[in-house]
């Protein structure tokens, strides 16, 4: 299952309001922190926001930005990269 990257309005739409601290890299949605890490997609360089559970090694992702299909190549620092 491929995992998809979101914007902050798509996590404001996609949520009930939730607050988003971009220092703290939370969203926090009535009570419940959920972390995620911000990373530069390969293909269009536009900033993504994953969530911390589908930043593992080998996981894909999808661009919220440009819809290119990213693989998780390293966990710390995160990297992407684009597969063809």
């Amino acid at each position: 299952m491929i995992a998809r990257a979101l914007t902050p309005m798509e996590m404001l739409r996609e949520r009930k309001k939730p607050l988003y601290d971009m220092n703290q890299s939370h969203i926090l949605n009535g009570g419940r922190v959920k972390k995620i890490i911000d990373a530069s997609c390969p293909a269009c360089d536009e900033t993504i926001y994953i969530p911390i559970e589908d930043a593992y090694l080998g996981n894909q992702i999808e661009c919220s930005e440009c819809g290119a299909l990213l693989k998780v190549v390293n966990e710390s620092p995160l990297e992407l990269e684009e597969i063809f």
